[in-house]
């Protein structure tokens, strides 16, 4: 059943069925009758089920708002456009002006919600890396991967505080934060071969979607 969710939420995705947000609701379906299907489908699952998601979705919802904001009076005081200009004024090559970028997003990710992140750097760094003649796709898997760092960097990383939920209780979360560094690493190793190989990222979706 896991694997049909899958096939069916990303499969509705790649055939142009439905957008990212439509598929979540597909993969929700598809896993309520996969509950349904193994007997555990009930009154108490369902309910806990729509006040998770109903919590998880206001939490969202004030994230976006704050970021949106933040963003638009960012842009209204004139500081995406100076931003804009001081970057491009460096004295550095291209690549080094995407490392500055990357460093950043490190940095930010290690306080910071990714979504809001997103509305922040985004509107200022897309004109850029445009300006540059960088490919915008390519672009977007370097968000990814970095935001899967993220996720594990002390101390907002999400994935910590998901792994501490399902630990032993002998495991702390100085324990985790102690071993969570090799794989944050190993990250970055892939983050840094995608940053000087770009044809790994965009491969896929050139041969999918035939951009080339």
């Amino acid at each position: 059943m896991p694997g049909i969710i899958i096939v069916a939420t990303m499969g509705s995705i790649l055939s142009g069925l439905a957008t990212p947000v439509e598929a979540s609701a597909v993969g929700a379906g598809f896993s309520t009758v996969a509950a349904a299907i193994k007997g555990r489908l009930n009154w108490k699952v369902l309910q806990d089920s729509l006040l998770t998601t109903a919590k998880l979705t206001a939490i969202a919802m004030w994230i976006f708002m704050a970021a949106l904001t933040f963003g638009k009076v960012y842009a209204a005081l004139g500081a995406k456009d100076l931003i804009e200009m001081i970057t491009l004024g460096l004295p550095l090559p291209p690549i080094g002006i995407l490392i500055i970028m990357q460093a950043t997003w490190f940095i930010l990710g290690m306080v910071m919600d990714d979504t809001a992140i997103l509305f922040i750097t985004m509107p200022v760094y897309i004109p850029i890396i445009k300006l540059l003649g960088f490919d915008p796709v390519w672009f977007g898997v370097l968000y990814l991967v970095n935001m899967q760092m993220a996720f594990l960097t002390p101390p907002f990383g999400y994935c910590l505080f998901l792994m501490k939920g399902v630990a032993p209780p002998s495991i702390s979360m100085v324990d985790l934060y102690r071993a969570v560094w090799p794989f944050v690493a190993i990250q970055g190793i892939v983050l840094i071969i995608l940053m000087f190989s770009p044809q790994l990222a965009t491969w896929l979706p050139n041969v999918l979607f035939g951009g080339g």
